[in-house]
């Protein structure tokens, strides 16, 4: 067991010397913080602008309000009755600011992970086949399943990392944009870790057959395809009125795909289920309805998913000539 660990290590740390020689973790990392840090700058700007609005209009009562000839007594008491409806709106303003900063940073850090395994597995992870550092590897004593997972640790260990790096960066935005620290994201994430797994197998999956770019073409078009189930879902979409072949398109998309959509929708509605900006949301939608089991079923089809990919990788992988 030990020496089965130190093998999957060795592979493990020889792919982060290889990004670290290539810079590529780095570069990433820095996205990462360029990535929210941009999102911080144009939040923080957004509500100086507009607490510039609202003082701009405060001026201009009070001016209105000097000339209408009103005492000082009335006139102060205008202005806190304004300020008194400033301050509601402002309230309820922060509430909705913070729940759409909570669901604007979900949406673009799971893009930002798929875009990370993207280019992170093919280009990376599983550049050995194109330089033949892999014969060096596999021609010591490290079974191929060994080397596969050690692989697939790394690439997942780098889209960790960077996903960490996010949620700081994250932390901070909230903290300092919305005043709170926004610890409902975590809800949401745990779905997505889901998804991104079956990603990053169908991603080396796909690299040993078909090649890179079609790898990463091929599991983008995946992503692309999946999207109806999820949209479906959200919109809770009457099917009734569909044609005989639409319906069995739509049935085939949804349950004969690897459940990217469906596990983003139903992360997104456990996350903002106690957000009352999107209470109507998840209350009209089809997400998290009496009878709604997609959630669960799309979880169940996950892990198929991650089973089949990883006997399929295995098998091709297997009988490989390597010339080892």
């Amino acid at each position: 067991m030990s020496g089965m660990i130190r093998r999957i290590g060795v592979v493990f740390a020889l792919t982060f010397q290889e990004a670290r020689r290539r810079r590529l973790l780095v570069v990433f990392l820095v996205g990462c913080v360029v990535f929210m840090g941009s999102g911080s700058a144009c939040t923080y700007g957004c509500r100086k602008l507009a607490d510039s609005g609202v003082d701009q209009q405060r001026a201009q009562i009070e001016q209105k309000l000097s000339e209408s000839g009103l005492s000082k007594e009335e006139r102060a008491a205008k202005m806190i009755e304004f300020d008194e409806l400033i301050e509601k709106d402002r309230e309820s303003g922060e509430e909705s600011l913070q729940s759409v900063l909570v669901a604007l940073c979900f949406a673009l850090m799971a893009f930002w992970i798929y875009l990370l395994a993207a280019f992170f597995t093919p280009f990376l992870a599983l550049n050995d086949f194109f330089t033949g550092h892999h014969v060096l590897i596999l021609s010591r004593p490290v079974k191929r399943w060994e080397y596969l997972f050690g692989k697939f640790a790394a690439t997942a260990g780098m889209v960790l990392a960077s996903m960490l790096l996010l949620m700081v960066c994250y932390l901070v935005l909230m903290k300092f944009s919305a005043g709170v620290w926004g610890w409902e994201l975590l809800r949401g994430l745990a779905y997505i870790l889901q998804g991104i797994t079956v990603f990053i197998l169908m991603l080396m999956f796909l690299t040993l057959t078909a090649g890179r770019l079609p790898a990463v073409f091929l599991s983008l078009l995946v992503v692309v395809l999946g999207v109806m189930p999820g949209y479906l879902i959200a919109t809770e979409a009457d099917l009734s009125d569909a044609s005989p072949v639409a319906r069995v398109l739509i049935y085939v998309l949804a349950y004969g795909l690897p459940q990217f959509s469906v596990n983003f929708v139903h992360g997104f509605a456990w996350m903002v289920q106690d957000m009352a900006t999107f209470e109507e949301f998840v209350q009209q939608s089809g997400v998290r309805k009496i009878g709604n089991n997609s959630g669960l079923v799309s979880i169940v089809l996950n892990f198929v998913w991650i089973a089949l990919l990883w006997i399929g990788m295995s098998f091709v992988f297997r009988k490989k000539e390597l010339n080892t």
